[in-house]
Formats: C-alpha cells, sequence, structure tokens
C-alpha cells in the first residue's frame, strides 16, 4: 500500500496539521491490518508566482509525490510522501520553507549566468533558441578566439567562441580554483548540465568543466543571442559560486 496510495486505508488518523507560510503540512497515520502502518507527509502549496521555480517544483525535487484526491488537505489535493514514525512535523515545515528559499536564490543566480533550472517550466521557443548548444566536444574547432575571462574566490571563468566549420558557438569554462570538485560540486555541475573536457587549452590543457551556446545568426542585432552571451558570462564572476552555495544548502 505505501508504495502506491497514501490516502486509502482501512483506518486513517490524522497525527499533525500545521499551516507554515504558504504550505498546508499534514501527518496522518494510515492502517490496513494489525502489523500494517505507514505514515505519510501530505502537503499543500497555496500560493504561487508568475515565474520560476514554484513550491510544487521544490516537493517534486524532493520525492513527493502528486496527489489529486487528497483526503487529508483542504483544498483536496497534495503532494505526499511516506515518512518515519514519530517524525518531526515542525522541523520539516521549518526546513522545507528554508530550503526553497535557498532554491529561489540558486536560480536567480544562475539565471543571471544563463543557466534555467531543470524541471522549473518548459522554456519558450525564443528561450530554447537561445540556449542551443553546440554538437561538438566545446573545444575541438577550426579555430577558437578567447574573448573573456574572471574569477571569484572558487572558480576561474574563461570565455571563448569557437567555429568547428559547421556551427559557431561561445564557450564558457570552469575550473576550480583549488581542484579537485568535491562530489557534492561535481554533482551540482552535472544538474546544470556542464561536461567535463581533460585538456582544455583554456587553462593550460588542465582539465575544466564547460558548457556550449550556438549562435544565433539573425539579421536583427536585437533577435540575436550575442549580447545574451556577454552578459551571461560576465554575472559568473559575481553570481555563480552563491548560487551554486545556495543550491547546495537547498539541498
Amino acid at each position: 500500500m505505501a508504495a502506491k496510495d497514501h490516502d486509502t486505508a482501512l483506518r486513517s488518523e490524522v497525527l499533525g496539521r500545521i499551516n507554515a507560510g504558504y504550505v498546508e503540512i499534514v501527518l496522518a497515520k494510515l492502517q490496513s491490518g494489525k502489523d500494517d502502518v505507514v505514515f505519510t507527509l501530505h502537503v499543500n502549496p497555496s500560493a504561487f508566482t508568475s515565474r520560476g521555480l514554484q513550491r510544487t517544483d521544490w516537493l517534486r525535487f524532493s520525492g513527493f509525490k502528486e496527489n489529486a484526491q487528497c483526503q487529508f488537505a483542504n483544498a483536496r489535493q497534495c503532494f505526499s510522501k511516506q515518512v518515519p514514525e514519530g517524525y518531526d512535523l515542525q522541523r520539516f515545515a521549518t526546513a522545507f520553507n528554508e530550503g526553497f528559499g535557498q532554491l529561489q536564490k540558486a536560480e536567480e543566480g544562475l539565471q543571471a549566468c544563463g543557466f534555467w533550472l531543470p524541471g522549473a517550466r518548459q522554456l519558450s521557443d525564443r528561450a530554447r533558441a537561445f540556449r542551443q548548444e553546440l554538437s561538438g566536444d566545446g573545444h575541438t574547432a577550426m579555430s577558437a578566439k578567447p574573448m573573456n575571462a574572471s574569477e571569484d574566490d572558487k572558480f576561474r571563468y574563461k570565455f571563448s567562441f569557437i567555429d568547428t566549420g559547421r556551427e559557431k558557438g561561445f564557450v564558457t569554462h570552469y575550473r576550480p580554483r583549488h581542484p579537485p570538485l568535491s562530489s557534492e560540486v561535481r554533482s551540482v555541475f552535472k544538474y546544470l548540465g556542464l561536461k567535463e573536457f581533460h585538456q582544455c587549452p583554456e587553462f593550460d590543457f588542465e582539465a575544466c568543466h564547460y558548457r556550449t551556446l550556438e549562435l544565433l545568426e539573425t539579421d536583427n542585432p536585437f533577435h540575436g543571442n550575442v549580447d545574451f552571451a556577454h552578459q551571461s558570462f560576465g554575472a559568473h564572476a559575481a553570481r555563480f559560486s552563491p548560487a551554486v552555495e545556495a543550491l547546495l544548502a537547498a539541498n
């Protein structure tokens, strides 16, 4: 029962209910037999924004299951998850709201750097074109032109333009100031879609992580992505590391 249904049982009991900010949180006990007892957490967000990550995204990231017929939430819909007996409802509420705040902070910083957090919502066609990746490895090219460089206390960043003969585009290279990357930061890089290259010429053939952006060529300069590429890179020195730290804190 626990793996399939967080609401139906021969006997159910609400053990606790709190409203924490913009979420209703319910702890329930479900019993379908003498030795068949599970405890479930039910969360119903009551506020949404017009853009960006929502509390529903945060619940999905956290492994909650969407339930359109929840018997425990006042709105009859919720996100639910099985929890251990004695689960601390107030502690979860505090952690949930603090984690969502960190996630919003991470999203804001990463969007300034040209990232779109996976799972937040679908990109528009124009936004997708602005973020189209190159098909190659981001380094092997007929020509490569260094364009900019910056750093902070954790990373060094390089920005280049390459022409592979088939495609043209921008490459942002990342290298930790004190390698190697921790397993946690490596997981964040993977989540963000950063790829590893082991012989990066931008860093004297040391390893780097990188992301590419295909040049969107158009007759109208206001419809291209050149300014977007330069502005996104320009934000890295001030915004990238704090955003990564916020994402780790949310996790």
